[in-house]
């Protein structure tokens, strides 16, 4: 009797606070889930394939492939001075110089884009996927436009990257010459994988009882300096919590201190304070993904 009171009290508190984190089975996970990208040797290899062709037709003397170990993209400084422009425009006369000038910006935004979708499997984007956020220009030591562009993702939910040196696992940087040479470029962007969004199982209570307690030391002040004073913070009221798709490293299985691969986990980001500072649960397993404090880097 004393069992079955215990069942139906368990039962009760789970249909009003939601399943606690001891409480989800494994059973319960999503067959899929977490969906994996750059986790395999195949995918590796057809990286380096990709690099080996863009070396040969751009003629770069860089042999060895500088790229980022876990996203796979070139380095930024990899690629730089390259011809992207693709077809001759004509010139304006002497009166006609403002609009050349929003001609030539136009023209080398289109090469910029053009070039991108030609590479877009080493880029892991696609000019369709691309909002441009920004333009600026350079005239030291040359006239240059800059762009910076934002890689959208389809999943209905912001994404953001923790535990891989990035938290904007989404965007180009890219400075072009009026002549269309290419001085650099860079990329943060994650592939895009087809999955449907997975519905979280963990609530936001259950998620926010799984942080009671912990505590985050960080050092005081605006740079991670190590020599700096530390301060501790305990968690306390979350301010707000919001549903998104965080991408974390994983391991190799036979180094498990070797980030290999990519997981696109769906996750509660809960902002612990108003200094920045939040925590990622994973939304399905439960798990402690990490804090992620902006504001020291």
């Amino acid at each position: 009797m004393h069992f079955r009171w215990r069942n139906l009290a368990l039962v009760f508190f789970i249909l009003q606070h939601g399943p606690t984190i001891e409480s989800i089975a494994q059973s319960s996970i999503p067959k899929g889930y977490p969906p994996t990208a750059l986790s395999t040797p195949v995918e590796r290899e057809r990286k380096l394939l990709l690099w080996k062709h863009f070396v040969e037709r751009y003629k770069i003397d860089q042999q060895e492939p500088v790229f980022d170990s876990l996203l796979l993209v070139p380095m930024d400084g990899a690629i730089h001075d390259i011809n992207i422009r693709q077809k001759k425009y004509r010139s304006f006369g002497a009166q006609q110089g403002r609009r050349e000038k929003l001609d030539r910006e136009k023209r080398n935004f289109r090469d910029l884009l053009s070039f991108i979708d030609e590479w877009k499997d080493m880029f892991n984007v696609s000019s369709s996927e691309l909002k441009l956020q920004s333009t600026s220009k350079s005239t030291r030591p040359t006239t240059d436009y800059i762009f910076i562009l934002k890689k959208e993702f389809p999943y209905g939910h912001d994404v953001v990257g923790t535990g891989f040196g990035t938290s904007s696992p989404n965007e180009i940087w890219a400075s072009v010459g009026e002549n269309g040479i290419l001085r650099r470029i860079s990329s943060t962007c994650a592939p895009t994988l087809q999955f449907s969004p997975f519905d979280p199982i963990v609530s936001r209570d259950s998620a926010e009882r799984r942080l009671e307690g912990k505590e985050y030391i960080r050092p005081k002040g605006l740079t991670p300096d190590t020599s700096v004073e530390r301060e501790h913070i305990k968690t306390g009221n979350i301010q707000s919590a919001t549903l998104m798709i965080v991408i974390v490293p994983t391991h190799d299985t036979q180094d498990k201190g070797r980030p290999f691969g990519l997981e696109y986990r769906t996750a509660w980001k809960l902002n612990l304070d108003p200094n920045c500072l939040s925590d990622f649960v994973d939304a399905i397993t439960g798990e402690d993904l990490g804090f992620y404090d902006p504001c020291i880097y």
